[in-house]
C-alpha cells in the first residue's frame, strides 16, 4: 500500500498574546468566539465557589486549545502579524490578524476551526462533563462562532498599560454568529459566509465538512446573515504517520494526541447518553482508531484481519449512523476511510460511490476512490517489498501480480485512478495533496506526455504548499523523475 504521507518538518513554537502588529489601527481579523451553552444555568445548581471552578476550568481549556495548535502550526509571528487569545467569564476570544494572500488567510481560518474542535473534545473531558457523564447527564456542550472582517483596533488601558482593543461591526457579527451556533444541530461551530468562502482557498488537506448554509435574521442586524455549521469531522489521510512518528507532524500534535483508555471511556459513555449526536459520534470514531492503532504491534499494522478488529468499535459506530436518518455524504466517507485503514478497498470504494450518488458535492471523495484505487495496486503488487530499481522500472505492462487480481484488472484500476484523480484536481483547484497525488500517479504509470503532465501536477502543488517539497524525495512514485531538474530544484 503506498504511503504517500505528508509530514510537517520541526517549527519554532510562538507566544501567545504578543504583539507585533504596525500602528495602523484598521485590521484584517479572524475572530473566534467561544461561550458555555447553559453556562447561567449551571450556576443555578452550583455554589458560588464551585461555579468559580467550573468557569476557571473552561478558561484553562480555551488558552490551553489555543496555545497548543498556534504553537504547533505556526512557525513565526511574522506569518500573520499578531494574534491574541483571553477568556473572561464564560465567554472565550480568538483574534488573529492576517497579512497576505487569500491562501495564507485560509489557513488561519482553518487553524481556528480545529482549534474549536480541539476545544470541544478537551471540554468534553472536563471535570464537570465527567461528572455529568458518570451520572448519567447529558455533557455541557459550548458554542462557536468564527468570523473574518475588517476591526479597528482602539486604544485601552489596563491599569496604567495602553492596550488595543479591536472594535468594529465584524467583533459584532461574530458574536452574533456564535449566539446563532446554539441552534445547530452537529457541533455548534458556526463559520461565517465571509469565512466559508476563503476555505475554498485552502491549499491543505480539510479535515471537516459543513451543513448546508442557514440564514437567521439576529438581533442588531437589518438582513438575515448566513452561517455554515461544522457537520463532520474526521482523521487526516496521513495520521497513522502522526502516531507512530510524532515528531515528524508538528501540526497535528493536538489533532492526533492518542487518549486514554480513561477519556475514550469517557466519549463512549457519553455517546451511549446521545446515540444520534453526529459530532460525538464521530469523535468517539476519531478516538478509538487512534487508540486502537497505537496498541498494535509494528507488524500487526500491515495485518489485515488485526486492523478490522481493531477498529471494530469504530465501523460499529458508523455503521449505525449509516443506516438512519443521519446517512448521508459525509458518514459514508467515514465509514470508507474505515474500510480504507483495513485494506477492505472493495467496501470502501462502495462507500464512496454511495456517496457521490447523493448528489452532494463533495470533491475530496473522487480523491479518496482513486487513491483507494491506487492504493489496491500497490498492495497487489506488493510494491513495499519491490527494489528501489525494480520500482523504476515498474510500468502497466510490466506489473507482476502477487495477491489476487490478474495483470489485466490491475491495469484496469490504474486507468480508473487517474481518471479519478484528474476529476478531483479539476474539481479542487487549491488542494495541494489532490494535484501532488495526481501528479504522482501519472509519473508512475503515465506514458512520457503523461509524466511531463505528472511533474507540472506535482510542481503545481508545491506552489500551492511548500510542505509538498518535503515529500519529493522520498517519493517511490517519483523515482522515475527524481533527477530531473525541476523535480531537484523543489526537493527540500
Amino acid at each position: 500500500m503506498p504511503k504517500r504521507k505528508k509530514r510537517v518538518s520541526p517549527i519554532r513554537p510562538a507566544e501567545a498574546t504578543v504583539s507585533t502588529a504596525p500602528d495602523d489601527n484598521l485590521r484584517n481579523t479572524v475572530i473566534m468566539f467561544v461561550d458555555i451553552i447553559g453556562a447561567s444555568e449551571v450556576s443555578n445548581h452550583l455554589s458560588v465557589v464551585r461555579y468559580k471552578e467550573f468557569v476557571q476550568e473552561f478558561k484553562d481549556i480555551f488558552r490551553s486549545a489555543c496555545r497548543s495548535y498556534l504553537d504547533n502550526w505556526l512557525d513565526d509571528l511574522k506569518e500573520i502579524d499578531d494574534y491574541q487569545f483571553s477568556a473572561k467569564g464564560d465567554e472565550g476570544l480568538l483574534l488573529i490578524y492576517p497579512e497576505g494572500d487569500a491562501q495564507k488567510t485560509s489557513l488561519l481560518i482553518d487553524i481556528a476551526i480545529n482549534i474549536a474542535l480541539e476545544l470541544k473534545r478537551s471540554w468534553l473531558l472536563s471535570k464537570r462533563n465527567r461528572e455529568n457523564v458518570r451520572s448519567g447527564i447529558v455533557p455541557i456542550d459550548i458554542a462557536v462562532g468564527i468570523h473574518i472582517g475588517q476591526t479597528c483596533l482602539a486604544e485601552d488601558f489596563e491599569g496604567e498599560k495602553p492596550v488595543k482593543r479591536p472594535e468594529g461591526y465584524a467583533i459584532n457579527l461574530a458574536k452574533r454568529i456564535e449566539g446563532f451556533s446554539r441552534t445547530g444541530q452537529y457541533s455548534h461551530i458556526f463559520v461565517s459566509e465571509a469565512a466559508h468562502g476563503l476555505l475554498n482557498r485552502l491549499a491543505d488537506e480539510k479535515t471537516y465538512l459543513f451543513d448546508e448554509p442557514k440564514s437567521q435574521l439576529v438581533k442588531g442586524f437589518s438582513r438575515e446573515i448566513r452561517a455554515f455549521e461544522v457537520m463532520h469531522h474526521f482523521l487526516p489521510t496521513d495520521w497513522t504517520v502522526g502516531v507512530e512518528e510524532p515528531d515528524a507532524m508538528s501540526s497535528s500534535k493536538a489533532l492526533l494526541r492518542v487518549p486514554s483508555e480513561g477519556n475514550l471511556g469517557i466519549c463512549m459513555k457519553a455517546l451511549q447518553l446521545n446515540p444520534t449526536n453526529i459530532w460525538l459520534a464521530e469523535e468517539c470514531i476519531r478516538a478509538s482508531m487512534l487508540f486502537a492503532f497505537n496498541a498494535l504491534a509494528e507488524a500487526e499494522r500491515e495485518n489485515q484481519q488485526k486492523l478490522r478488529d481493531a477498529y471494530d468499535q469504530a465501523m460499529e459506530i458508523v455503521s449505525y449512523l449509516s443506516q438512519g436518518d443521519q446517512r448521508d455524504p459525509g458518514i459514508l466517507m467515514i465509514k470508507g476511510l474505515i474500510h480504507g485503514e483495513s485494506f477492505d478497498f472493495d467496501q470502501e470504494r462502495l462507500c464512496y460511490r454511495e456517496a457521490r450518488a447523493l448528489n452532494r458535492q463533495v470533491p475530496v471523495l473522487a480523491w479518496y476512490e482513486g487513491y483507494s484505487l491506487s492504493s489496491e495496486v500497490w498492495y497487489e503488487i506488493d510494491g513495499d517489498n519491490l527494489t528501489d530499481d525494480e520500482k523504476r522500472k515498474l510500468t502497466p505492462h510490466t506489473i507482476v501480480p502477487k495477491r489476487q487480481l490478474s495483470a489485466d484488472e490491475i491495469r484496469k484500476k490504474i486507468t480508473e485512478a487517474i481518471r479519478l484523480l484528474a476529476e478531483a484536481a479539476e474539481v479542487a483547484r487549491w488542494a495541494a495533496w489532490i494535484h501532488y497525488t495526481y501528479g504522482c500517479e501519472l509519473v508512475m504509470w503515465g506514458n512520457d506526455a503523461q509524466r511531463e503532465e505528472g511533474i507540472s501536477e506535482v510542481s503545481f502543488a508545491c506552489k500551492l504548499l511548500d510542505d509538498v517539497k518535503l515529500e519529493i524525495s522520498r517519493e517511490y512514485y517519483l523515482m522515475k523523475v527524481w533527477d530531473d531538474p525541476r523535480m531537484k530544484s523543489l526537493q527540500k
